[in-house]
């Protein structure tokens, strides 16, 4: 799932170096923080991320997904 995770993150916010997605796996940076990070960069990886896990981000969600344990927690609840 992680591998997934780490590669919508690529997708969606053009990150090509391997220290950024380190960092925000490692909690050191927030989602926010990410290059490229803006709104419609955030609804592409939400999509995304919907589509992949086949699952539904509903609006209150949307403020938990900004650090990578926080992501992959809630799609691991999503998909119970």
């Amino acid at each position: 799932m992680e591998k997934e995770l780490i590669k919508i993150l690529k997708q969606s916010f053009e990150i090509v170096k391997l220290e950024q997605i380190n960092n925000f796996k490692k909690n050191k940076i927030k989602i926010n923080e990410l290059p490229k990070f803006d709104s419609l960069n955030y609804l592409k990886f939400i999509s995304l991320l919907e589509k992949k896990f086949k699952l539904k981000v509903n609006k209150s969600d949307l403020t938990k997904l900004n650090r990578f344990k926080s992501i992959i927690d809630l799609v691991v609840s999503k998909r119970k």
